[in-house]
């Protein structure tokens, strides 16, 4: 089925809309939660550290992948840099989200093979320099496309 130009006009609209209402709902629904972290002591834990670091992600995500997706699609054509930022956001978005992911799964692995060592293992410095060596490969990651 080919769209004509009108029909090809609706139809970007119509998921300019979608990705409005997407963008809304993802931003209230990340920023709900880390509010609930942070106003509730008791799930501050060194375990929940890494789920809000994966909210801060998802909400990072949505704050700039969103626009860019709904910029590539209300722009006819790309200039260079436009491309380059793209390339570069999406790239330092989906090594953040796969390597918190990551984080995430491996302290629940030790939480369940070390649970009386885990504490042990696991303390919040352990966290911290964890999650900051996840941000700094990711954004060194990012940036090796401008060094290119």
């Amino acid at each position: 089925m080919w769209l004509t130009p009108l029909g090809m006009e609706a139809f970007i609209c119509l998921l300019l809309v979608l990705l409005a209402i997407l963008f809304l709902a993802s931003v209230t629904m990340n920023v709900c939660l880390l509010v609930v972290f942070f106003r509730k002591r008791s799930l501050r834990t060194t375990s929940n550290r890494f789920v809000m670091n994966l909210l801060v992600v998802n909400l990072a995500s949505s704050l700039l992948l969103l626009p860019l997706v709904a910029l590539d699609l209300s722009s006819a054509s790309l200039c260079q840099e436009q491309c380059l930022v793209s390339q570069a956001v999406s790239q330092a978005v989906a090594s953040l989200s796969l390597l918190s992911t990551l984080l995430v799964g491996i302290d629940q692995y030790l939480a369940v093979i070390k649970p009386l060592r885990y504490h042990h293992h696991m303390t919040r410095t352990t966290a911290t320099i964890l999650l900051v060596g996840v941000w700094a490969v990711s954004s060194f990651a990012a940036t090796t496309l401008f060094l290119l």
